[in-house]
């Protein structure tokens, strides 16, 4: 502990926050009255905009001329942005499809990047295909290239317009400032870069209207442009989304069981940085039920993700490397409010409210015990003071009391500092106060430090913790990594489903950018990782080489191996355990995609009764075929089965097969149909769908679902009323 905070000091004394990157400022002309949102640019409309060329290819390129020509466009009025672009596309390779919002990331499609306040705390992206597809989509930690920093989640109210023309398409956005949290000072700069996908040569190209030097670590701090918005004082968001719920379930030997509910939520937007949300018996169904995942070889809880509306304002507050927040752990509440703040200089994010019933995750060293738990009182709350170039320092807490008694509480702390445009640190601490219910929640778990896993009313303290340094040049990424949990360490509201380690890592990739006909980009990654139990006994030696490369014609490879040297479970250790891996993906048209990934080698049988090492091989298969550009057909069939190293005896097989048939009658109208088996539950499920949604937060979808005799069906209507 002492290192990291000398670490974390020493880090904080010799950070640079100077500028690098020459921002150009530009005034915003104010629209004149002959510009209409319709995605069609007549002659001369956008006459007089602020605009700009998308003149760099930044991918598979490196800073080369586009091969495309496109132009991006501004005009303001006293409540929204106005965007414009006209794109030239090769009609041999051009790639469009009438979709449903968000679902056009494949697509040729254009946008632009916003940085409201300048100092690259998040990235905002909104754009549309030639179709008008909106697309949306917020990066939660700018400096971290991880996809998980993507929130595909993340809804903005604006208007997405588009037309195609002969050898061209456009696309008009209308942008209300309500939409978007940005600082009360009269004083606006708002950052921004244009954003285009597109195909040349069958290839994906992404270009834009500044450059992207890959030895600074942070891409969305080099935005070289910068909008003039001063006293913009846009009207306040009010808004309220009531709904009406139905539903009936049936099972085999039981009546039909009808239901239904009413409720709602409200937006108020106290200023141009604040608001506040409330729910009240929300309704927070998935229209379509999630992914299932492969588990029978793993001991620990599986994560899936949030996406749930309410829960996504505010959210890249909790971009922290360990996930101490994880909001599905609100599962049934009755009503919540919630509190957020985007400060010039501050942010903050308040939730509070009460859950019927939750998740109980119990963590451990080999494996985690899961159950639900009683009604409980939730609290989250976040503060950050925000530094330029995509730092900043920040609290959490978040604690959780049951009524039937016992609590969980969590403080941490977490800073993530530029050093140089190469360099940059971020660490964490965190620690946990349990109160253990007495209450038979869960079954199972492992006792740890003298403590039983039963929930038996015992108290305990234990601390997290992360330190990480990333170096970047043009080629080569080198990072070095420390993290660990202590045995008694529990994010009561978070997803840390295994605690009782400690683990170092370094890590080194090399890129290349060759961009010729045949390769693209290619690139090397070496990890050497040690995990270590929290009293110091070894855990697990290992060393990860990766590879892949991006070749002509949207086809991509990679390849990894894998060697354990040494692991330990359950106190029994094996060694010498190797992974062979590849993947292969290819987009050769809109019409057709797959992809295979496959891995075999040598694993420990984690939930046998007799632990042993055996031969493990896992594959997956991935296409989707499209139809006239409105009709889609996915298919994903997962394959995991493990031998007796000697071949002698079949340990577990099983498959998952997941299709999804998807009709766009229009941008706001979907009919969806889901079948999938898992074989390892012996487990149908189907679900059709309809769903009509006209804007962010207005729809209607009716469906079913049908599980294993047991059905359900239901209707749901909700409305936005305000703006």
């Amino acid at each position: 502990m002492r290192k990291l905070g000398l670490l974390l000091f020493l880090s904080a004394c010799t950070a640079s926050f100077g500028q690098t990157i020459a921002v150009t400022e530009h005034e915003v002309p104010n629209k004149p009255e002959r510009v209409t949102v319709d995605g069609a640019m007549a002659p001369g409309e956008w006459a007089g905009a602020l605009s700009l060329p998308l003149s760099w290819e930044i991918n598979p390129g490196y800073n080369t001329p586009a091969p495309l020509a496109t132009e991006g466009y501004i005009f303001k009025d006293d409540q929204a942005l106005y965007v414009a672009f006209r794109c030239s596309v090769d009609p041999s390779d051009f790639r469009a499809n009438l979709n449903r919002r968000d679902a056009a990331w494949e697509d040729d499609f254009v946008g632009i990047a916003l940085d409201v306040y300048s100092d690259t705390r998040n990235m905002v992206f909104l754009g549309s295909n030639a179709y008008g597809v909106q697309l949306d989509v917020r990066k939660n930690d700018p400096a971290n290239e991880m996809d998980k920093e993507f929130d595909m989640s993340y809804d903005v109210e604006f208007i997405a317009q588009g037309a195609r023309g002969q050898g061209e398409y456009t696309v008009e956005l209308r942008i209300p400032f309500n939409s978007l949290q940005f600082g009360g000072s009269t004083r606006q700069r708002w950052k921004f870069t244009f954003f285009r996908q597109t195909y040349s040569k069958g290839v994906q190209i992404n270009v834009q209207a500044n450059p992207v030097y890959r030895e600074i670590v942070c891409a969305d701090c080099q935005f070289a442009h910068s909008m003039i918005l001063d006293g913009i004082k846009p009207k306040l968001r009010r808004q309220l989304i009531p709904y009406a719920f139905g539903s009936a379930v049936g099972e085999p030997g039981s009546a039909v069981q009808p239901g239904a509910k009413v409720g709602g939520s409200a937006f108020i937007g106290l200023d141009a940085a604040s608001s506040v949300e409330v729910a009240l018996n929300p309704d927070f169904s998935n229209v379509e039920a999630d992914v299932a995942q492969v588990a029978v070889n793993s001991s620990f809880a599986l994560f899936y993700p949030e996406r749930r509306p309410f829960f996504i304002e505010g959210s890249d507050q909790f971009a922290t490397r360990q996930n101490y927040v994880y909001t599905r752990s609100i599962a049934n509440p009755l009503g919540l409010t919630k509190f957020t703040n985007q400060g010039q200089k501050y942010r903050s994010y308040v939730l509070t409210g009460y859950d019927a019933a939750s998740p109980y995750l119990v963590p451990g060293r080999n494996f985690s015990a899961y159950g639900t738990s009683g009604a409980n009182w939730s609290t989250i709350a976040r503060i950050q003071r925000r530094l330029p170039y995509a730092s900043g320092i920040g609290l959490l807490g978040t604690q959780r009391s049951y009524f039937d008694g016992g609590s969980g509480s969590l403080a941490a702390a977490d800073v993530n500092l530029r050093i140089s445009d190469a360099l940059r640190f971020k660490a964490e601490v965190a620690f946990s106060d349990t109160r253990e219910p007495n209450a038979p929640w869960i079954t199972g778990g492992e006792n740890f430090k003298g403590r039983t896993a039963a929930l038996d009313g015992e108290r305990y303290q234990g601390v997290a913790m992360y330190g990480g340094l990333v170096r970047q040049s043009k080629h080569w990424t080198l990072r070095a990594d420390l993290m660990g949990q202590s045995p008694t360490f529990r994010a009561e509201m978070g997803f840390e489903p295994q605690n009782d380690w400690m683990r170092y890592e370094l890590g080194a990739s090399y890129n290349g950018f060759p961009n010729k006909k045949w390769v693209k980009t290619w690139g090397v990654y070496n990890e050497a990782t040690q995990y270590r139990y929290f009293d110091g006994d070894l855990r697990q030696n290992h060393h990860l080489a990766w590879g892949w490369i991006q070749w002509g014609g949207n086809l991509r490879s990679s390849f990894f191996h894998r060697i354990r040297f040494d692991e330990v479970f359950k106190d029994v250790r094996f060694s010498n355990l190797r992974t062979f891996g590849t993947n292969i993906n290819w987009r050769p048209s809109q019409t057709f995609n797959a992809g295979v990934e496959g891995n075999t080698g040598q694993s420990i049988a984690y939930n046998e009764t007799e632990l042993r090492v055996g031969r493990e091989a896992n594959v997956s298969l991935n296409f989707q075929i499209q139809v006239g550009g409105q009709l889609r057909w996915n298919h994903m069939i997962v394959h995991s089965q493990m031998h007796e190293l000697d071949g002698s005896a079949l340990i577990y097989r099983g498959f998952i097969y997941r299709s999804g048939l998807e009709w766009s009658m229009s941008r706001a109208t979907e009919l969806r149909f889901i079948a999938q088996w898992d074989d390892f539950a012996s487990r149908l499920l189907l679900q059709p769908v309809l769903t009509i949604r006209p804007n962010a937060f207005t729809l209607l979808y009716a469906g079913g679902q049908y599980v294993q005799g047991a059905w359900q069906a239901y209707l749901k209507g909700q409305v936005a009323l305000g703006s």
